[in-house]
């Protein structure tokens, strides 16, 4: 089965990018810090720019004793990975950082680390999409801004545009968590994902299929609504499969390519 997930732009900024670190028997501890901007939650493989897993990774390895450190995203999961290879604690200077990456409190006493929750900024369906305008392979529909006519006397005329390449899709019975918060959800669901990524209008980056990860598995799109408005959450991309029923999900919403 071919699942699908979504990498919304993630925000560092100056409450969010602190963390210390230290080795056991201590020899610092080192204060750490990302760099503020806008990033994706980790980079496809060979991928130039830093995204938020590999550029903690390069802060880390600027300690001599963690020049092998690993930062790693997994696909399945969506949970974070800080292996150290030695023993070493964190503290997050920052909690908004820790909350990110899916932490829940300091970390000492191991060498590799593994987020209790997933990161935010990641929506992770657990069905397959059901609803698409080709097929996963090429994801996009095209549709065109040219006009065609005819005037008052007879003669036709057109006027030539753009091709655009967007298209509605969808989910049908999904599970309450993949889908709306609750109190037994972190960051999972697709409200959470709405508030955090599709609300800013910021891109996202969609996997037709999450196990494979180059520059040519994922395209970026803008998400909105089916209307092509981001508009409302509960009234414009989500519905319950059956009235009073908070079981199962349907899901619709406008992908358009991002161009810049």
């Amino acid at each position: 089965m071919t699942l699908q997930h979504y990498l919304g732009t993630l925000t560092i900024d100056g409450d969010s990018k602190d963390f210390t670190i230290d080795t056991d028997p201590s020899t610092g501890p080192f204060a750490l810090a990302l760099t503020v901007g806008d990033y994706f939650i980790h980079g496809y493989t060979g991928e130039v720019a830093e995204q938020i897993c590999e550029h903690l990774q390069a802060q880390i390895r600027t300690v001599g004793a963690f020049a092998t450190a690993t930062v790693a995203f997994d696909n399945s999961t969506a949970l974070v990975t800080i292996d150290f290879k030695a023993t070493c604690s964190v503290v997050w200077t920052d909690t908004d950082l820790r909350d990110l990456l899916g932490f829940t409190g300091n970390l000492s006493g191991a060498s590799a680390y593994t987020a209790t929750n997933a990161t935010r900024g990641v929506w992770s369906p657990t069905l397959v999409m059901s609803e698409y305008p080709g097929d996963l392979t090429r994801l996009w529909g095209q549709r065109s801004t040219s006009r065609i006519g005819v005037s008052s006397d007879g003669t036709v005329y057109s006027a030539e545009g753009t091709i655009l390449y967007d298209g509605v899709y969808g989910y049908h019975l999904l599970p309450e968590a993949d889908v709306i918060t609750t109190s037994a959800t972190v960051w999972e669901s697709l409200e959470q994902f709405w508030e955090d990524c599709i609300h800013t209008g910021k891109p996202i980056r969609v996997y037709p299929d999450k196990t494979v990860n180059t520059a040519s598995d994922y395209v970026t799109a803008l998400m909105s609504s089916p209307d092509g408005k981001v508009g409302g959450f509960h009234d414009g991309i989500v519905a319950r499969w059956r009235e009073n029923y908070n079981g199962f999900w349907s899901v619709n919403f406008m992908l358009r390519k991002y161009v810049t």
